[in-house]
């Protein structure tokens, strides 16, 4: 059967259509980590309890998973593909009724409510079910209603983003740290509280076997310090990633390590002891710095003048001098209260190769 737009009197004309009335279903959800779609599966399981109490059918189904509605969130993360689909289905003609399990999952927009409300006013879709309720946009105190709505939707999200943002100031401030547990440091919380207390060298040690069965013991911190060991000497980005999967050390995230990996710790002021905003230093952080500032801004200009030499220029190398690692010596790191003296780190390659 396929379903042509038709034009109903009032919404008891609707109700009384039945199977004749075609539904648009629409779903969305902010955050998904895991990817499973529990969120979204669940409101388009509540839109098609509402479509099947009517005697609906459903006409076509639109979601958007991990998506965000909200002016706060970038722009990238607002990419909603499936409302750009809902949009074409709208002007085509197809459905009678847009249904929705409640009006933030359209929009946290009030920008957005009134391009989707005019668009379905200028082509005949007059019929919105939302929460369960009907609302005829043809009725001024069913828009009236439809816009209070879009307009607590989008206050609820901007209280939320104001009391974040000045929960992450007051953080900020005083140092404290935030997010996930940046590689090579371990986090104490007090266990009644949860309050933040400390912020440690992880100094775990992990026993790693490698190929020729030899074994190889190592801590984060250890790590951490290594890569701007090399950074500091000019050796590449992938090199040291290539150092690390060779010896069978696995990424903070369990995985090989990658150019990227090795560039985010080498640039994360994190590991000089600041606390970081949108990976800017700000401020002194409540912990010690895995690395002094001396070898931290070394680094930072080392990576500076590679990035001006420009895009094709190897990672880590200014000017015209190249340094490749090629051969693995063995390493050896000072422990952490020697390193908080200021000492420096044994020889740990041959440069066999300077062009």
């Amino acid at each position: 059967m396929t379903f042509t737009r038709k034009v109903w009197s009032d919404k008891i004309a609707l109700l009384m259509a039945g199977t004749g009335v075609g539904a648009l279903s629409y779903g969305r959800a902010s955050k998904d980590k895991k990817k499973e779609k529990y969120s979204v599966g669940t409101q388009l399981n509540m839109n098609d309890e509402n479509i099947n109490r009517h005697s609906w059918k459903k006409v076509a189904e639109f979601s958007d998973n991990d998506v965000s509605a909200s002016r706060h969130a970038p722009e990238a993360k607002r990419k909603r593909k499936d409302f750009e689909r809902l949009i074409l289905a709208i002007k085509s003609g197809k459905g009678d009724v847009l249904v929705l399990t409640d009006m933030s999952r359209s929009q946290r927009m009030l920008a957005v409510y009134a391009m989707l409300r005019d668009l379905c006013y200028d082509n005949g879709l007059f019929f919105w079910l939302v929460e369960g309720n009907l609302y005829d946009l043809r009725v001024t105190a069913d828009r009236a209603s439809l816009g209070q709505q879009a307009l607590n939707a989008e206050t609820q999200v901007d209280t939320i983003h104001d009391n974040t943002s000045r929960g992450l100031k007051g953080q900020i401030d005083a140092g404290r740290p935030h997010g996930h547990v940046p590689y090579g440091y371990e986090r104490f919380k007090n266990q009644k509280t949860g309050a933040f207390e400390r912020q440690d060298f992880d100094q775990t040690s992990y026993v790693v076997k490698k190929e020729d069965g030899t074994e190889e013991t190592y801590t984060p911190y250890s790590i951490v310090r290594e890569i701007f060991w090399h950074a500091r000497r000019l050796v590449t980005e992938t090199a040291i990633a290539n150092l690390f999967n060779a010896r069978g050390i696995p990424s903070p995230s369990g995985k090989l390590w990658s150019r990227q990996t090795i560039r985010s710790i080498a640039t994360n002021p994190v590991y000089v002891g600041k606390r970081a905003h949108f990976r800017e230093a700000v401020t002194d952080g409540q912990w010690k710095g895995i690395v002094t500032p001396k070898v931290f801004h070394n680094v930072q200009a080392i990576i500076s003048r590679a990035v001006e030499s420009g895009p094709h220029a190897p990672a880590f190398l200014p000017g015209l001098v190249a340094v490749v690692c090629v051969e693995l010596r063995r390493v050896r790191f000072v422990d952490a209260q020697q390193a908080q003296a200021g000492q420096e780190e044994t020889e740990v390659c041959r440069v066999l190769v300077r062009r």
